[in-house]
């Protein structure tokens, strides 16, 4: 691609933009932009078409590297001049094929490259409205290239195993450099797509599994990815490094790292002006976090006013001075001048930076960072000018006044909150003035997401302080106007929404009316929301439709559009195939789960975290939860509707079923049914389920409502009158559980008389020990059902309790490797 690059007649100098999906093309395009020496402008494809236009109209590159769809999105939007070129059109594929596969020379390039050229512009938020282009040279990316090989990382590096990086965060950010470094010394990189780096449970499932060495993070992320099992010592792999940056660590996180043997810490500091960082510290060298010493060829002061050293333990202004230094910003010269000024410590013509960070030296020669000087805040790693956010709400037709800024009302929970005066006609009343929905999907059209603030509040005037100055202390918390009518569920969708919102933001109760981002919701909230919904509800959203429908009616209507009762639907995606890591790996074979008496397959989703991140699950779920009249007649009719539902993931075998209680009768039936119409099934799993005769529940024998309540519930470990508004159960609210027993009593029905027919081959069985009655059926009752082995694995725990965690984590392992023993 480089040589294709040359011949299109980019030189040193020259802005080559990059507007690409996150794929190894998008990594390839960058470091081609690199050897044909020209300076890459990453641009990301999730943000509005309007900013993308004007970083596009800020750079002025001479080529975009995209592909047919971003051209389309694009084309009306920027200058007619601009050279396109569509990575996937077939005929810049042949052209591309037509050039060596060596690098260019030297000679090759019409100018000779120098360390003083430009590698990179990356933009960053802006306080005028206006994001601002970082121009970055080569010596710069040399130097990190260095110290951070040879340097920080050196006992890693050197003459070790080939280590395995992950790249986590957006490319077009400069810390994406941190992991690529990896791949430039040699290593193996995993660029890890968008839905698994979103989401903490799956990223931190996917370091285990693929035994990542190497994480470059937040630590607020960090912290999330901790909690879901990162670094837990049953985890069959973990990090050998975690590298922080881009916020502060605070001293609970610092000492939860410090204590945990066997990975190294490293916390690193920089801004986009110096290239990725200058400072880092190795967290088991000191108790307090620290953002360390200056790594090779860099130099940083700390100074007062007059820019005059201060003492250890006076705070002052951080100034970085050397090699990582950036050249300024594109085209904003007065800028530049403001940020980069003369060093009166280094030679003649030398610049520092003036980062606006706050710091003081440690007694030992440390470097402890203390805050901002500015109003420039970052949350959750993303760095943010708030008189950006202000400029483009400001665009808005109803906003007479508005000012942003970070409120931490709750311990470790920074977000960006609006504070919004309407416009006013003169002396008459204020304009009527949007909700807070069309306020974020307004900031939404021209800033990236992660600038949207997550609560506007109305006011009728800002305070101000007695010299005139907005006051911020008396800006008021979100959540303290006028109260509304609080409007309850209307559906089992939108119970099952309210549900998932009040157990991700921690709140008692939630409104069919409520804001997700007014009541405390952020970026990082929003993706585990998106999880939640995703393997609970079985419906597939991104967090723009959230940003465009932040209630649970406006949510519950969105999904509505797209897919019928997704969360009740017959077939429930748990979990949907995802790109291998390995070019030569086939796709595993899906594993359908067949619902329990009680008809729903949700109950499943705890079994995720086991079974390897790229085996998808499907769960099966009764007809009669969403149609009463749909209800089979007979376990035939069940077991062909069901197979239809399979058939229409996967055409032909091999397959995979397991079953619980009841829907291991069903699994065993589907199994026979597809070796006759000659499938290969490759695995039968029950999960304590027995032929009929005893022990599996049967909602026909309870005789009033109450003791049929009592059966279900029993059946899935649960008490009908047990408090539990985290469990699945208070998702489906009254109607949901009305359904579930009419469900339950019919399953039970056609269980009675059922008898099995024969299976071919083996079944693993996992039997519950405890709570069994004298004449509970045991695995043997399955032999003349079955002409292989009945492998049995006992499980501490009772029948109703198989889905439980401390359950699932007996059941997980021994599943696992019985899947992987015909893995496709």
């Amino acid at each position: 691609m480089a040589w294709l690059l040359i011949a299109q007649g980019v030189v040193a100098d020259q802005h080559v933009a990059t507007l690409l999906p996150r794929t190894a093309e998008h990594l390839v395009a960058q470091l081609a932009v690199l050897k044909a020496g020209a300076c890459y402008v990453p641009l990301d494809p999730e943000y509005p078409v309007e900013r993308l236009a004007l970083m596009l109209a800020d750079a002025a590159p001479v080529l975009l590297l995209t592909d047919v769809a971003g051209e389309v999105r694009l084309r009306p939007h920027c200058a007619a001049a601009l050279p396109v070129l569509p990575l996937d059109d077939p005929a810049v594929h042949a052209a591309r094929a037509g050039y060596p596969s060596a690098d260019p020379a030297p000679e090759d390039r019409p100018v000779r490259l120098r360390p003083d050229h430009l590698a990179y512009v990356i933009y960053t938020s802006g306080s005028t409205g206006r994001p601002k282009g970082v121009a970055v040279e080569h010596r710069g990316l040399i130097n990190l290239f260095h110290g951070h090989l040879g340097e920080v990382h050196a006992a890693q590096a050197a003459d070790g195993p080939r280590l395995r990086a992950a790249l986590t965060g957006p490319l077009t950010f400069d810390s994406s450099w941190c992991s690529l470094l990896w791949l430039m010394g040699g290593h193996e990189l995993h660029l890890v797509d968008d839905e698994t780096r979103r989401d903490p449970q799956a990223l931190a499932e996917y370091v285990a599994s693929e035994a990542i060495d190497y994480l470059e993070i937040s630590p607020t992320f960090c912290r999330q990815l901790m909690a879901a099992g990162l670094l837990s010592d049953d985890r069959p792999a973990r990090p050998r490094v975690i590298e922080l940056g881009g916020e502060g660590c605070d001293q609970a996180l610092w000492s939860d790292l410090r204590a945990v043997t066997g990975t190294t810490t490293v916390n690193g500091y920089g801004p986009t002006e110096a290239t990725v960082y200058v400072t880092y510290a190795y967290a088991a060298d000191h108790e307090r976090p620290t953002i360390g010493r200056p790594m090779g060829n860099n130099r940083v002061y700390v100074l007062d006013a007059g820019l005059r050293p201060v003492p250890p333990g006076v705070t002052g202004e951080l100034y970085l001075a050397g090699a990582g230094v950036a050249r300024g910003y594109v085209g904003r010269p007065a800028l530049t001048a403001q940020r980069f000024v003369a060093c009166p410590f280094g030679g003649p013509g030398e610049r520092m930076y003036r980062t606006g960070d706050l710091a003081r030296w440690t007694a030992d020669g440390a470097l402890e960072y203390v805050g901002r000087a500015d109003e420039q805040v970052k949350i959750r790693g993303f760095r943010i000018e708030p008189g950006e956010v202000e400029t483009a709400l400001a665009g808005h037709e109803a906003v007479g006044q508005v000012a942003v800024i970070v409120r931490e009302d709750r311990p470790g929970d920074r977000r960006l909150v609006a504070y919004v005066v309407p416009t006013r006609g003169g002396d008459g009343p204020a304009a009527e003035l949007p909700d807070a929905g069309a306020l974020r999907r307004f900031a939404a059209a021209t800033l990236p997401r992660h600038m949207v603030p997550s609560a506007f509040v109305l006011l009728d005037a800002l305070p101000l302080t007695s010299r005139g100055k907005l006051d911020r202390r008396s800006l008021p918390a979100p959540g303290g106007g006028t109260a509304e009518h609080r409007r309850g569920p209307r559906t089992v969708r939108e119970e099952f929404l309210c549900g998932l919102f009040s157990q991700v933001l921690g709140v008692p109760e939630v409104s069919i009316d409520d804001d997700f981002f007014a009541l405390g919701g952020h970026s990082m909230l929003a993706t585990r929301l998106i999880g939640r919904i995703r393997s609970v509800l079985g419906a597939e959203l991104d967090i723009r439709t959230l940003f465009d429908a932040p209630t649970v009616a406006e949510l519950a209507e969105r999904l509505t559009e797209n897919r019928r009762e997704d969360s009740l639907a017959v077939l429930l995606p748990l979990r949907t195939a995802r790109p291998s890591s390995s070019r030569a790996a086939a796709a595993p074979i899906p594993l359908f789960c067949v619902h329990p008496a009680a008809g729903i397959s949700w109950v499943y989703s705890g079994l995720l975290r086991h079974l390897p991140p790229g085996r998808p699950v499907y769960g099966l779920q009764a007809h009669g939860l969403t149609e009463p009249d749909a209800a089979p007649d007979s376990m035939a009719e069940m077991v062909r509707a069901y197979l239809a539902q399979v058939r229409a993931v996967r055409p032909q075998g091999p397959y995979a079923l397991l079953g619980w209680s009841f829907g291991g009768l069903v699994a065993h039936e589907m199994a026979v049914q597809l070796q006759e119409e000659g499938q290969e099934v490759a695995s039968l799993v029950l999960m304590d389920s027995f032929p009929p005769g005893g022990g599996t529940p049967r909602g026909g024998e309870a005789v009033n409502e109450a003791e049929l309540r009592q059966a279900l519930f029993a059946s899935l470990g649960r008490q009908p009158d047990a408090d539990d508004p985290a469990g699945p159960l208070a998702l489906l609210g009254e109607r949901g559980i009305a359904a579930m027993l009419r469900v339950f009593a019919h399953h039970g029905d056609l269980q009675s008389g059922f008898v099995p027919r024969t299976f071919q081959g083996d079944v693993l069985l996992f039997e519950a020990t405890e709570g069994k009655a004298v004449d509970a059926p045991r695995p043997d009752d399955w032999h003349p059902y079955v002409t292989g082995r009945v492998d049995v694995t006992p499980v501490r725990g009772a029948h109703g309790e198989l889905t439980r965690p401390d359950q699932l984590a007996q059941i997980g392992p021994v599943l696992a490797a019985w899947l992987e023993r015909v893995r496709r």
